[in-house]
């Protein structure tokens, strides 16, 4: 069995994307009125976690053992879904929105600094 850049590019993206969707429901969690503080909390804490692993874990990783290429591509959708997310949340969630609407600049970043090189 061959595996190919464009088939692992796909499982990266694929991941990419189930973990952020896992931290938008996580967003939502923290963001409904709980009466238990250490709850919300916890949503907060493994919604910020989350973040960081898209961030700099995932894209990182998936950088150094192929391309800046593919990094920037998976940045990119990273980017664009992650802006998404951020625009359903902008009246009801402020804090939640302003946190994906950084991660999803970081990625952008990342991706202009890979095209520099």
């Amino acid at each position: 069995m061959v595996v190919t850049l464009s088939d692992l590019t796909a499982l990266a993206g694929w991941v990419m994307g189930l973990l952020i969707d896992l931290v938008a429901t996580l967003a939502d969690l923290a963001a409904k009125p709980i009466s238990d503080l250490v709850t919300r909390q916890f949503a907060d804490l493994a919604a910020k976690l989350l973040m960081d692993l898209v961030a700099r874990q995932l894209v990182g990783s998936v950088a150094k053992l192929h391309s800046y290429l593919v990094a920037r591509h998976l940045a990119d959708l990273g980017a664009k879904r992650l802006t998404h997310l951020a625009a359903r949340r902008v009246v009801a969630k402020g804090k939640v929105a302003s946190q994906l609407s950084g991660l999803a600049v970081r990625l952008l970043l990342f991706k202009s600094a890979t095209k520099a090189e």
